[in-house]
């Protein structure tokens, strides 16, 4: 368990592996103690909540008849049409299994088979409570070793776990995370311990209390030196890494595991005064801890929680919309689920739309995710778990025959609690190093459910007790019956399933440092994005009035837009797979510009190509990194074409090669390398990836995209390369990236209106999508279309204010405002809409009229500018902003008088700002000056004699 702890907090295919070859372990040694002592483990009813999970497990794995698989999982065929359709399905083959990410519910059963032991095992073991409390130190012992080694590692950190390990995504300079890599997982880990340290440091037996009644001072020795270092060593350093998390739920946790341990010692009469020496550490220790992180972060993550305000706490609506996609996919797959671990996969699918770049790999609730993974058969016996446990705590806390029982119980039962209670706004239970504590956890209270039972409140068949010596006597040996064979007879059933499970998941761990190299490797290749902008220079489209105006280059220019279009990857979501092309004289000439790039990009496009080979050789079911693998190989060609004699884009070579006609593929495949290179057969490897990775696992929209650019390369027509890209957008319906290549594709095989339907579609995914293709379409028309091209834009999309601010300012960076009319026009409609609303607040109407003024400031026309600028300082009179640009806009018009007024407020807020003071000074000095001159003989100045 400490080692599973170690590797990444359970994060890795090798913790895996070390639960699940202990677990097994454990269980042998157990099941051979068993046989040998003809001692039964009886586990109190759980056994069927166990053995349901594993069939469940088996059943989605299993290869089944199609007939079965439409009854038991009928969504899925509207999923995979494809898979259906006779032009694809020749070669994709016949998907059979109800998991729809096979390569995760393997090791996800794995996982589950090594819980099932360990609880029977910690069942099996625990004959007396000493055993009990043995668990107990040992835990919350570990929560005291990772919440010290988390602390030295964020106060002295380099950025690195255990200073030398580098994640991908990862760092140790944000929060105290221990060995864990998420900070939740840290905070969990601490609250399923927090309940066995206060226990460790409160809790003495009775036979303590009579030892230390009977001397003259307090406890004994050894006894007081172990509470004096757990008070002032062990509690302030968990509570300060606690803290140093900032893990709202993980805090809430371990105040709720702490509160029920609290109540249960206060109950044995174990608290009493040492509540204070714990409240004057708590304190000593929570003040340095909140001067450390801030008391504004303190106030800012945990206003929320204080005003019980959900809006507050999920400020981004991150999670309330993940939840609403889980719930209406788990409605698709009731039956049987879509496969342990594929949520990942299944969510994009009902992700209407996307507001950030995050990634979600689980849907921040555990009780959806397992509805939605296993269906209701799972979310069923997931509900018998929980009422066995509460079954457990009520026999262990309210009937036991002692205090002891009662307290040990309770204190397990908090953190179970918490654990519990957690999984409702995070998914910490898939974690190996969480759920294996749990494990160990509910195999204590369910041993002492069965030790603390009063003989005449419980039946004797509930819990097997060992035999007594008086049956032995009376009976003899006892037999081998199937209790007592129960835990061998599963140990022998599971080595079929683990055994291949284990080896996979050890070379896995090999797989996941190659690719983790990768996806460092990726992160830092943002440069390629840079380099390459486009296949071509020209304009995506030149005239929006007629389809007849898309004809000759400007439809290539939609090919090349399909193939520049960001790519997604799952990890990597800021920038955009691009690739881009530029002249062969550039790049062949030792002297070109972008050649010596274009060099290193080529280097570093196959550093990460050695990277991904070898996760695919050591784990080659892993889908995603056959689909990263294909999506590089497509790259690298985009890459090496680019600067070829012949540089045309890929759905060039494609359209030329349906255009010629050729009598058989392998004639096709000699005319590519005639006027393409070699390297054509990077296009056949991405080919081959994609298919592998389809049939991994079905859900890989990008992967069927790949296949349909590819589709001319094994001789399919037209028609076909449409059903790949309808089975990529059955998958991803709303991927915004996805949807924009595809629209491209459509118009430049001559479906313009199709074509344009789905990058509308792609525009209203979410503004995440938006800013990525506003990013991606600004600007690649030449100077003289840039009134053609916004207005295409306005006309096509249909912006928003947000989107329209986006523009501008994107537009604003290459052009001067007297070519943007058209967009300032529609960007000042928008703000005015925005202001007729009569529920605008006083700070937010302000800020639009500020944005009005900046506006009509750069399109040169002051007296609106000025006109917006005292609108705004009337909707919010408290605005420093928009007096201080008022004041500046009025003494530009030379009304000094009325900027001196606003420049004073100003100051009066600011007295410190020494270039506001002197601004105020000049203002001053030139109404001095306006008014010694308005005094002169000839009258008023122009520009002089307006309101002061």
């Amino acid at each position: 368990m400490a080692l599973t702890v170690l590797l990444l907090g359970g994060r890795s295919p090798w913790a895996e592996a070390v639960l699940l070859a202990t677990a097994l372990m454990s269980a042998s040694l157990a099941a051979v103690a068993g046989i040998l002592s003809r001692r039964s483990v009886r586990l109190g009813g759980a056994e069927w909540v166990l053995v349901g999970g594993v069939l469940l497990g088996i059943i989605q794995l299993c290869p089944l008849p199609a007939g079965w698989l439409h009854v038991l999982s009928p969504h899925m065929d509207h999923l995979l049409p494809g898979w259906r359709s006779p032009a694809t399905a020749s070669v994709l083959g016949e998907w059979r299994t109800i998991s729809l990410a096979p390569q995760e519910t393997r090791p996800g059963l794995g996982l589950w088979i090594g819980y099932s032991f360990l609880f029977a095992t910690t069942v099996y073991r625990i004959q007396k409570i000493e055993h009990v409390e043995h668990y107990l130190r040992f835990i919350a012992l570990g929560i005291v070793v990772v919440a010290g080694f988390g602390l030295l590692q964020y106060l002295f950190a380099n950025g690195k776990f255990f200073w030398f390990y580098e994640h991908p995504f990862a760092h140790t300079r944000d929060a105290v995370k221990g060995s864990f890599v998420n900070r939740n997982h840290f905070a969990e880990f601490i609250a399923l311990g927090m309940g066995p340290l206060l226990w460790w440091l409160l809790y003495r037996r009775p036979a303590d209390r009579a030892k230390r009644s009977s001397k003259t001072g307090s406890f004994s020795t050894d006894s007081a030196v172990e509470q004096h270092l757990l008070c002032w060593m062990a509690v302030p350093v968990v509570v300060v890494a606690l803290l140093l998390s900032f893990s709202r739920g993980g805090i809430t946790a371990s105040l709720v595991a702490a509160l029920v341990a609290g109540v249960a010692l206060a109950g044995a009469g174990a608290v009493r005064g040492r509540w204070m020496w714990i409240a004057l550490v708590g304190l000593a220790v929570i003040a340095p801890a909140i001067a450390i992180i801030g008391p504004q972060t303190v106030t800012a993550r945990w206003q929320g929680v204080f005003r019980f305000q959900w809006s507050e706490i999920d400020s981004a609506q991150a999670r309330t919309h993940v939840w609403q996609n889980t719930w209406r996919a788990a409605r698709d797959f009731w039956m049987t689920g879509s496969g342990i671990g594929s949520f990942s996969v299944v969510h994009p699918h009902y992700q209407s739309a996307r507001y950030s770049g995050h990634y979600y790999t689980h849907a921040e609730n555990g009780f959806l995710q397992v509805l939605l993974e296993t269906g209701l058969p799972g979310f069923l016996i997931l509900l018998a778990g929980l009422i066995l446990v509460a079954r457990w705590t009520w026999v262990a806390v309210i009937q036991a025959s002692d205090s002891r029982h009662r307290t040990g119980a309770a204190v397990i039962a908090g953190g179970l609690l918490a654990f519990t209670l957690h999984g409702l706004v995070d998914y910490v239970w898939y974690n190996p190093a969480l759920a294996g504590v749990v494990s160990v956890l509910a195999g204590c209270l369910a041993a002492l459910a069965r030790l603390g039972v009063r003989s005449a409140s419980v039946p004797q068949t509930t819990f097997q007790k060992p035999f007594s010596a008086t049956e032995l006597a009376q009976t003899g040996r006892p037999r081998l019956t199937l209790p007592v064979l129960g835990l061998s007879l599963a140990v022998v059933l599971s080595l079929p399933i683990v055994a291949p499970i284990l080896t996979e998941r050890y070379r896995a761990g090999f797989a996941e440092l190659a690719w983790h190299r990768y996806l460092i490797l990726y992160r830092q290749s943002g440069d390629i994005e840079e380099l390459f902008r486009g296949e071509d220079k020209s304009a995506t489209v030149q005239d929006l009035d007629s389809t007849e105006a898309l004809g000759g280059n400007a439809q290539a220019d939609l090919a090349a837009s399909a193939d520049a279009i960001p790519n997604e990857d799952a990890e990597n979501r800021e920038q955009a797979d691009r690739t881009y092309s530029f002249s062969p004289a550039e790049i062949q000439s030792p002297e070109g510009v972008f050649g010596q790039q274009l060099k290193e990009a080529i280097e570093r496009e196959w550093e990460m190509i050695r990277c991904l080979q070898d996760v695919v050789r050591l784990d080659p079911k892993r889908a995603e990194a056959h689909l990263r693998l294909a999506k590089a190989y497509l790259r690298l060609f985009h890459l090496q074409q680019s600067c070829c004699a012949n540089p045309m884009p890929l759905s060039q070579i494609r359209d030329a090669a349906l255009h010629a006609q050729f009598a058989s593929v392998q004639e096709l495949r000699s005319w590519l390398r005639a006027a393409f290179g070699d390297h054509v057969e990077l296009l056949d490897r991405a080919s081959e990836e994609s298919l592998i990775a389809c049939r991994l696992c079905p859900l890989q929209a990008e992967a069927y995209f790949i296949l349909g650019q590819t589709s001319f390369l094994r001789g399919e027509s037209e028609g076909t390369l449409l059903t790949w890209y309808e089975q990529a957008l059955a998958v991803r319906p709303n991927d915004g990236d996805l949807l924009f290549r595809i629209g491209a594709e459509f118009a430049f095989i001559g479906r313009l209106e199709d074509g344009i339907a789905l990058w509308r579609k792609a525009f209203s995914c979410g503004p995440w999508y938006r800013e990525r293709l506003l990013r991606f379409l600004v600007g690649r028309s030449p100077p003289e279309l840039v009134d053609q091209e916004i207005a295409f834009l306005l006309e096509t999309f249909e912006p928003d204010l947000e989107s329209l601010r986006l523009m501008y300012r994107l537009y604003r960076k290459r052009y001067p405002p007297e070519m943007l009319t058209r967009l300032q026009r529609t960007y000042a409609s928008a703000l005015q809409a925005a202001l007729s609303r009569d529920e605008v607040a006083s700070e937010e109407r302000s800020n639009l009229w500020l944005e009005a003024y900046f506006l009509f400031q750069d399109a040169g026309d002051e007296e609106q500018a000025i006109a917006c600028a005292r609108e705004a300082v009337r909707a919010n009179p408290a605005s420093y902003r928009a007096r201080y640009y008022l004041a500046i806009s009025l003494e530009k018009v030379g009304m000094y008088a009325e900027a001196e007024e606003h420049l004073r407020w100003c100051v009066q807020r600011r007295p410190g700002h020494r270039a506001l003071q002197k601004r105020l000074q000049d203002v001053a000095s030139k109404r001095l000056e306006a008014e010694r001159l308005a005094r002169m003989p000839g009258g008023e100045i122009a520009g002089f004699g307006r309101s002061r």
